[in-house]
C-alpha cells in the first residue's frame, strides 16, 4: 500500500536518511511493485544543513544524506509502475490546487497553456464522477483525457476529503482558468459569488 501525502510542503520532525543519487533509490524498490521514490527539494531562501555520511558508511555507493528537522518540498514522485515514471506534472497540479483552497500565493506559478488546471479539471471530474455526482452529459468540454495515475488521483481524492474549510486569496484566484473557477467559486463583479459544482457537491 503506497502512503498517502497530507501535504507536499511537509515538515519532517525526526531524522530523515536520503540518497542524491536516484539510481541508488530506484535499485532499493526495484522488487516492490507498489515502491515510490520521493524527490524532495530544498527552498533556496531556506536551506537546511544535512550531514553526509558517505565516508562512515558500509556502503558508500548510496550517497546517504542525513536531515533532521527540515522543511522540504516534495518536487516529483517516481512510481515502479513497472518502469520507473516521474509524475512531476501531476504533482505540480496537486501543489497548485492545494495553494488555491489553502489560500497560498500561487500565480507565479501556473502554467502559460493552463496545464496544471487542466490536470486539476481532469481529477475533480474523476472524483465526482467517483462520488455519483456528474454523468457523461455534464462532463466539461474543455477537458482532456490525460489519463491520471491511480495514485495521483489517489493523493487528490485523500486531500479533498480531508479538506474541511476553503481559503482563498482573491486577487490570486482572478488569475485561474475560466473552466477551473466553474467547479469552484464563480464570483460576479459586485463581489458576489456562487459555489460551483464540485464544491457543491
Amino acid at each position: 500500500k503506497k502512503v498517502n501525502l497530507i501535504a507536499f510542503k511537509p515538515d519532517f520532525k525526526c531524522m530523515i536518511s536520503t540518497t542524491s543519487s536516484l539510481s541508488v533509490a530506484q535499485s532499493i524498490i526495484s522488487n516492490d511493485d507498489n515502491g515510490i521514490i520521493i524527490k524532495l527539494q530544498q527552498k533556496r531562501s531556506l536551506p537546511y544543513g544535512f550531514l553526509d555520511v558517505n565516508w562512515m558508511t558500509d556502503f558508500q555507493n548510496e550517497s546517504e544524506k542525513i536531515f533532521s528537522f527540515s522543511k522540504l518540498d516534495i518536487v516529483d514522485i517516481y512510481q515502479n509502475t513497472p518502469t520507473f515514471r516521474s509524475n512531476t506534472v501531476y504533482v505540480k497540479s496537486l501543489i497548485l490546487f492545494q495553494s488555491i483552497v489553502k489560500g497560498h500565493y500561487f500565480q507565479h506559478t501556473l502554467h502559460p497553456s493552463f496545464r496544471y488546471q487542466r490536470v486539476i479539471i481532469a481529477m475533480i471530474q474523476s472524483w465526482m464522477k467517483d462520488n455519483a455526482e456528474t454523468d457523461d452529459d455534464q462532463k466539461d468540454e474543455e477537458s482532456i483525457n490525460v489519463g491520471i495515475p491511480e495514485y495521483m488521483q489517489r493523493l487528490f481524492n485523500g486531500f479533498v476529503e480531508r479538506q474541511r474549510k476553503l481559503f482563498v486569496i482573491r486577487s490570486q484566484y482572478d488569475h485561474l482558468y475560466d473552466g477551473l473557477k466553474k467547479y469552484l467559486i464563480d464570483f460576479d463583479e459586485n463581489g458576489s459569488y456562487e459555489f460551483g459544482s464540485f464544491l457543491v457537491s
